[in-house]
C-alpha cells in the first residue's frame, strides 16, 4: 500500500511522540508498504527505507517546536496543510494516517478525495488544550470538544495509546480503535563512571526521565523531593529531559528549597542512553498529577528492573496496578510518602519489581506491527488478510 502518514511534530525527536511516529513508520515499512511522510521542517534526518520524508515550508525560519500548543504549532500546521493538500492533488494514496491535529488534515483531504483515514490519537485534544489557560473554559473548551467528537466520528480507525480507548467509545460507542503496546528499551548494568560523575555514588537515588513540559508534574516532584530529604537527607534526584529553559526555570525552585546538592537537572538524552539512567535508580517516578494517556517512559520503565513510584492517575492506571508499581494518590504527601516506601521497605519494592518486568513481557508478545496491521485492515478494503 502506498501511505500518507502526517506527523505535525519536529521529526525525528528523542521524545514521546516522535519516538512513536518512528517506530509506527518502521512497522508500516515491515509489513510492505510504501510511507510519504509530511512532516514539520525542524528535527533531524533519519533514513529510513520505503519512507520518503516531505518537510514543508517554514516561512518563519523556525529551528524548534516545545511540546504542547504554541502558536509556532499554529503557523506549521497551516504549512502543512497546504502541503499535504498539494501531494493528494497529485498522488491517490491508499490510505491517510493523521497524528494528533494531523488527522484533522487528513479529514480534509478525505471530504475531497474520499481516501480512508486512520487517526493516531496519541492524547485527548481537550485534554491538552487545558493547560492553555484560554482554551480551559467557555467557547474555547466547547470548541476543542466539538473538533475532538468530529475527528474520532469521522476516522475510519483509531490507533491509541493505552488508555484512551475508553474516552473514544464513551463518544463513539461503535468506532473501531486499537491501543498499541510498545516495547521498551532493555535493562543495563550500571555505569559506574556514570554515577560517579553524577554523585549518585552510595547514595539512595530516585530518577525521572522524560521531557520537562509543565504537564510532567516536575514542580511537584521537586516540592516532595524537599520532603523526602527532610527524612533521608542523602537522597539524590537525577532529573534528565529538559530544555535549557526549562532547567532554568526549575533551577529557581531548587534554589527556593535549598535543594542543590539533592536534585541534579539534566538536559535531554538520546533514547538510546536512557536506560544507563535509569540503571542508577533505586526508584523511578512518575509524578504527573493528571492525564488519560499514558507516557511512552512506562514501557522502559516496566523493563528496567527498578521499583516504580507512580501518581494514581488515569494515563498511569492504563498500565500499572498495585502490583506492578507503588501507586500514590496525586499530592505531595503521597508523592513523598510513596518515595519513602520504595527506598525504605526493599523486599516490597523487589516485589513490585519482579511484577513489572513480568507484566512488561506479557505485554511486547504482541508485536506492533500486528496492531498497525489490524488497523489497516479495519480502515481498508484493500490492505492483504493474513
Amino acid at each position: 500500500m502506498h501511505v500518507l502518514f502526517i506527523a505535525p511534530q519536529p521529526f525525528y525527536e528523542d521524545r514521546g511522540t516522535p519516538i512513536v511516529i518512528h517506530d509506527t513508520i518502521v512497522a508500516l515499512t515491515e509489513l510492505g508498504s510504501e510511507v510519504d511522510l509530511a512532516t514539520f521542517p525542524v528535527g533531524s534526518d533519519i533514513n529510513l527505507n520505503g519512507v520518503r520524508v516531505l518537510r514543508t515550508a517554514n516561512p518563519l525560519r523556525y529551528r524548534s517546536v516545545p511540546v504542547g500548543f504554541s502558536f509556532r504549532k499554529i503557523v506549521l500546521d497551516v504549512c502543512l496543510l497546504v502541503s499535504v493538500l498539494r501531494l493528494v492533488n497529485r498522488t491517490r494514496y491508499d490510505c491517510i494516517h493523521g497524528v494528533e491535529e494531523g488527522a484533522a488534515l487528513g479529514l480534509i483531504c478525505k471530504v475531497l478525495s474520499g481516501m480512508p483515514v486512520i487517526y493516531d490519537m496519541q492524547s485527548s485534544l481537550p485534554e491538552q488544550l487545558r493547560k492553555v489557560w484560554w482554551l480551559r473554559a467557555g467557547p474555547g473548551r466547547w470548541l476543542s470538544l466539538l473538533a475532538e467528537r468530529w475527528l474520532i466520528r469521522g476516522a475510519d480507525c483509531i490507533i491509541a495509546s493505552n488508555g484512551l480507548a475508553r474516552h473514544v467509545h464513551s463518544i463513539e460507542p461503535r468506532k473501531p480503535v486499537l491501543e498499541c503496546s510498545f516495547d521498551g528499551c532493555d535493562a543495563r548494568a550500571r555505569d559506574e563512571n556514570l554515577a560517579k560523575s553524577l554523585g549518585t555514588l552510595g547514595r539512595p537515588t530516585v530518577v525521572y526521565t522524560g521531557t520537562f513540559a509543565s504537564y510532567q508534574g516536575l514542580e511537584h516532584l521537586i516540592e516532595a523531593a524537599a520532603l523526602v530529604r527532610a527524612e533521608i537527607p542523602e537522597v539524590i534526584f537525577i532529573l534528565v529531559g529538559g530544555t535549557e529553559t526549562e532547567i532554568t526555570r526549575l533551577s529557581g525552585l531548587l534554589a527556593k528549597y535549598k535543594l542543590g546538592d539533592n536534585v541534579k537537572l539534566h538536559q535531554r538524552r538520546l533514547r538510546q542512553e536512557i536506560p544507563d539512567f535509569t540503571a542508577l535508580a533505586d526508584v523511578l517516578v512518575l509524578p504527573r498529577f493528571s492525564g488519560e494517556n499514558a507516557p511512552l517512559k512506562i514501557y522502559d520503565y516496566l523493563k528496567s528492573g527498578k521499583p516504580i513510584v507512580a501518581t494514581d492517575i488515569p494515563a498511569h492506571r492504563s498500565l500499572l496496578s498495585e502490583e506492578t508499581a507503588i501507586l500514590v494518590e496525586p499530592n505531595l504527601r503521597g508523592l513523598s510518602d510513596g518515595i519513602l516506601l520504595a527506598l525504605r521497605d526493599t523486599a516490597y519494592a523487589k516485589k513490585v519489581t519482579s511484577a513489572a518486568r513480568a507484566f512488561s513481557h506479557k505485554q511486547t508478545m504482541k508485536p506492533l506491527k500486528d496492531s498497525i496491521a489490524e488497523a489497516y485492515r479495519c480502515a481498508t478494503d484493500d490492505w492483504p488478510q493474513q
